[in-house]
């Protein structure tokens, strides 16, 4: 790691940053493998770099319209949603969201998402939980649903 970059000490009873020449100490966290938010800053593509995937999954998952992409929120975490629709990209939201708040996202075409953790919410397509796609690990999961191709595609990125 750079000179700059954050470093974690090895601690069992407390989580403790370094970052510079500060030191920030974290009440203890009773999920000892949880990653924390580094920061409240929206997802970007740092979070996503090629040699952070783990692995990629796409399946075929029959929807029909309305299409829909509900999210409840059981952690504090960080979210981005778009839509695409006839090459037009439109941005819904990218922001930390935090534990029990729920929403819910309309479009014709195609949904991305990206999630800070998949251990951090449930996801719905059309009513249909995605936790059993999205619950293999902590970690951070970058995908899309399109609804065409009836087509969902799921990366795994490493913290």
């Amino acid at each position: 790691m750079g000179e700059n970059s954050p470093a974690f000490k090895d601690s069992p009873k407390q989580p403790t940053l370094n970052i510079a020449s500060e030191t920030v100490d974290f009440p203890p966290n009773e999920e000892s493998n949880s990653i924390l938010l580094f920061n409240h800053l929206p997802l970007n593509n740092n979070d996503f770099l090629s040699e952070k995937k783990d692995r990629d999954f796409t399946g075929i998952i029959k929807l029909f319209a309305p299409y829909t992409l509900s999210l409840e929120i059981v952690k504090d975490t960080k979210v981005n949603i778009s839509k695409s629709s006839n090459g037009e990209v439109t941005q819904l939201m990218n922001q930390v969201v935090l534990e029990g708040e729920k929403f819910e996202f309309d479009f014709e075409s195609t949904i991305n998402f990206e999630f800070w953790s998949a251990e951090h919410l449930h996801m719905k397509l059309n009513e249909i939980p995605m936790d059993n796609f999205l619950s293999d690990g902590n970690f951070a999961i970058r995908g899309s649903y399109e609804a065409e191709k009836s087509q969902l595609y799921l990366g795994f990125y490493r913290h």
